[in-house]
């Protein structure tokens, strides 16, 4: 597989089960753009690296405290300037992780910048990171499951995502449209992701979340 993104909510620390999952996906030979973020003390960290899933690895401090929630994307460096490749963004308070094609990117890009924000990738994560800060940032009691949907109106195209809120009540959420995004749970661990091959080896049945609506993502 040369590209993935996928999250996981465990009863345990995810932060091993990411990179595992990483290391499953990496490509047999040349590097990847990979990352990881995760919720640490009500708040999003994140590490991203080209190299190797073991490169990342080193990054990693051995006394970060545990994290019950998070998300992880894998890119090969030959398919970087695709327009599908996956993505990670991230804030203090949200991270994002894509793949898809959205034609409205550079409208969406203008609406935002008129409201105030600033961009610093051309990245289509970014875009959906910023809708999330734009509704989450109203401040009229809008809850992330709202804000996304809210988002999820927004968005012209074709797209899989997958959403990190650095709170309690709502920590993860997913949607897509016309992509993959398969959910699977199995040993108290919940598994969301695009490639629904490398799911199945995880977890089963795996399931294809409903296309076009937001879903809350939490073990029972």
């Amino acid at each position: 597989m040369a590209h993935s993104i996928f999250g996981i909510n465990a009863k345990k620390d995810v932060t091993p089960l990411l990179l595992g999952g990483l290391q499953g996906l990496e490509p047999c030979s040349g590097d990847s753009q990979i990352g990881i973020a995760t919720v640490v003390n009500g708040r999003i960290f994140s590490q991203q690296v080209s190299g190797k899933v073991s490169d990342l690895h080193r990054l990693l401090s051995p006394k970060q405290p545990e994290s019950h929630f998070g998300i992880a994307y894998q890119c090969q460096t030959s398919l970087e300037e695709t327009i599908h490749r996956p993505q990670l963004h991230v804030s203090s308070e949200i991270a994002v992780a894509y793949t898809g094609n959205l034609v409205n990117t550079d409208a969406s890009r203008e609406e935002l910048y008129a409201l105030g924000y600033r961009f610093q990738t051309q990245d289509e994560s970014e875009v959906v990171l910023r809708y999330l800060h734009r509704y989450l940032d109203i401040n009229v009691g809008i809850s992330p499951v709202e804000a996304m949907g809210l988002v999820l109106s927004r968005l012209e195209g074709y797209f899989s995502l997958i959403a990190l809120f650095a709170q309690p009540e709502i920590s993860m959420m997913a949607a897509r449209r016309g992509c993959s995004l398969a959910v699977g749970v199995a040993q108290e661990t919940l598994y969301v992701g695009f490639d629904t091959t490398a799911l199945k080896l995880l977890a089963y049945p795996v399931m294809q979340l409903e296309e076009g609506n937001a879903v809350v993502l939490r073990l029972v």
